[in-house]
């Protein structure tokens, strides 16, 4: 299960007070979250407003949902309803799933985007919900980051990609506080402490959220004092194929 945060609220102002809160809560009580927000059902129909949306979020920690329509219980749904379904299927997902491609129990949407509107949306980081013959699906699993700051790349924008990382961190602290005060700062000691997390991502890369090479060891510049032991992590979170293309060379 991942860490999940729904935003019930479609106020800009609200909006960005949440991303400052849960960018705080990642930096200084180090309890990594992911945010879904959406718009106002006035602004349901406009795909630019979706998307500004996503760029004034700008985070891979934020969603930014602009599902809206009929469900399949027969009732209708703006954005920030959909929202919560969105939050709570992103919450269920294991770290070794992408949800591209998965079913919206939706019968019809408050819009059928056009090719170039869903091209648009998703090169901005809005989540959209595209028609698949009589069913609507998640056309591709992505959060809001487009612009890359410091340390980022392309591949953190995919939903599956950071939520690894966040998981996977947050267990690793969760480890540490475990273990808070029970490890002498030595080198036996922080041994311990990166056998048991090497042990955890060894089941990890079997389960195929990260790949097979990755390494946790003690930080090579960083020295460690009396209260406080640093260590360095390398692995690779996998996504999942979501366009084949073929080259023929007919014979």
């Amino acid at each position: 299960m991942f860490d999940v945060v729904y935003l019930q609220s479609s106020e800009a102002a609200v909006q960005a007070a949440a991303k400052q809160w849960l960018l705080d809560r990642r930096t200084k009580a180090r309890k990594l979250a992911q945010l879904v927000i959406a718009g106002a059902a006035s602004a349901d129909d406009d795909i630019e407003i979706h998307n500004t949306r996503s760029r004034d979020a700008n985070a891979r920690f934020i969603i930014n949902c602009s599902l809206a329509g009929e469900h399949t219980n027969g009732k209708t749904y703006d954005s920030l309803r959909w929202a919560a379904w969105v939050a709570g299927l992103v919450s269920g997902t294991p770290a070794n799933r992408s949800f591209t491609g998965v079913k919206v129990p939706m019968t019809q949407a408050k819009v059928d985007w056009s090719h170039s509107e869903v091209l648009k949306g998703l090169s901005e980081g809005t989540l959209m919900a595209t028609r698949d013959g009589y069913d609507y699906i998640i056309e591709s699993a992505v959060n809001t980051l487009t612009t890359l700051g410091a340390g980022e790349r392309e591949d953190f924008g995919k939903i599956r990609v950071s939520m690894t990382i966040d998981q996977i961190l947050n267990d690793i602290y969760a480890a540490g506080k475990a273990n808070k005060a029970k490890l002498d700062n030595d080198k036996d000691g922080r041994g311990l402490f990166i056998a048991a997390v090497v042990s955890y991502l060894k089941v990890r890369a079997q389960q195929k959220a990260i790949g097979d090479e990755f390494t946790f060891t003690e930080h090579p510049t960083k020295v460690s004092d009396p209260d406080y032991a640093y260590f360095s992590l390398s692995a690779k979170p996998l996504d999942a194929i979501e366009i084949f293309n073929i080259d023929w060379e007919v014979a």
